[in-house]
């Protein structure tokens, strides 16, 4: 038992973003279907919050499923979620599978990690993370190179004045 422990730990980062990607898919078609009427949804109207709702599952759903913005936009998604169980199912009895409001809770609570964890490396995020301290490196070696160790200034090797 203790091998297979590592083999697992391996798969985290995957995971993370396998996560995120079926997560925002999920919750694109939640989006789709009040926007669109896709799915077998129908459409709401204007003003009815569920149409603002229906925005939020849309957008935030495809960025989440991208992991563009993951954090904000997690954050935002989560609270929408909690805000969509306190207020359509709570009312409707304690327990949240006997108010139907189980997808809603485990949206909010995944939402939430994401927050916490980030997009992970496949995302959008990742990739711009990773360029972005690429570009540092190769600034902090371009501006060292020119620093002897004691923080002194060097001249580079082909101006050094001949010595008489």
């Amino acid at each position: 038992m203790p091998t297979s422990i590592p083999t697992f730990s391996r798969l985290e980062p995957l995971a993370l973003n396998v996560l995120r990607f079926v997560t925002g898919f999920l919750f694109f078609q939640h989006g789709a279907a009040k926007l669109y009427g896709w799915f077998g949804g129908s459409v709401v109207a204007f003003p009815d919050l569920r149409f603002f709702a229906g925005g939020i599952e849309f957008f935030g759903g495809l960025l989440i499923m991208i992991g563009l913005f993951t954090r904000p936009v997690a954050f935002l998604c989560a609270g929408l979620m909690a805000f969509a169980y306190f207020i359509a199912h709570a009312p409707q009895g304690f327990w949240p599978y006997a108010n139907s409001g189980s997808l809603a809770a485990l949206y909010c609570f995944v939402f939430l990690y994401l927050v916490l964890r980030g997009g992970g490396a496949l995302s959008v995020d990742g990739v711009l993370a990773r360029r972005e301290t690429r570009a540092r490196e190769r600034e902090a070696v371009a501006g060292s190179a020119g620093t002897a160790p004691g923080g002194a200034e060097t001249a580079p090797v082909g101006d050094v004045p001949p010595t008489a």
